[in-house]
């Protein structure tokens, strides 16, 4: 049993049953997850911006990092574990949170902006989320046991939740 965490701007898959996959701190940040029930694949990215399309070397750098290039690279890595996007794949989102108390750094809205970045660049492979715990003002914890759609979803303010 391995938990695989997922940092910041990364991504991990596993087929393994009885592994965690875990990410912390989604704030403005989005975690996307996908499980092949079949093939007991799940995924999970922690992306942090967009589009990647005005940071091109930190994208090459880190394609987890940015919506843009993220998804594609999940679907990527999921692929190689479970063969093509299939309409089987349960698709969850979280976080995308406005947690800035600033007003100007509000109005930049991030949260929003990578929700709706994730959710088109799923659609281009034919996917879209089945359940989603997005916005709002507070950062989550999410955690998926492999081969489980079922996420675990902590925020101390709050309590868990599953979706």
């Amino acid at each position: 049993m391995t938990i695989h965490i997922v940092g910041v701007g990364d991504l991990a898959v596993s087929n393994t049953l009885g592994d965690t996959i875990r990410t912390f701190a989604l704030g403005s940040c989005v975690g996307v997850v996908l499980v092949d029930p079949i093939s007991a694949a799940t995924g999970m990215l922690h992306l942090v911006l967009p589009s990647g399309s005005e940071h091109t070397q930190r994208q090459s750098r880190s394609p987890a990092y940015f919506a843009d290039s993220g998804v594609p690279a999940l679907i990527a890595a999921m692929t190689k574990v479970a063969g093509k996007p299939s309409r089987r794949w349960v698709c969850k989102l979280a976080g995308g949170a406005n947690v800035l108390a600033h007003p100007r750094l509000d109005s930049m809205d991030i949260g929003r902006r990578n929700v709706l970045a994730a959710r088109q660049q799923l659609q281009h492979f034919g996917l879209s989320p089945m359940a989603e715990d997005v916005g709002r003002h507070h950062s989550r914890t999410v955690s998926v046991a492999v081969g489980d759609p079922k996420l675990l979803i902590e925020n101390r303010q709050l309590g868990n939740i599953t979706i």
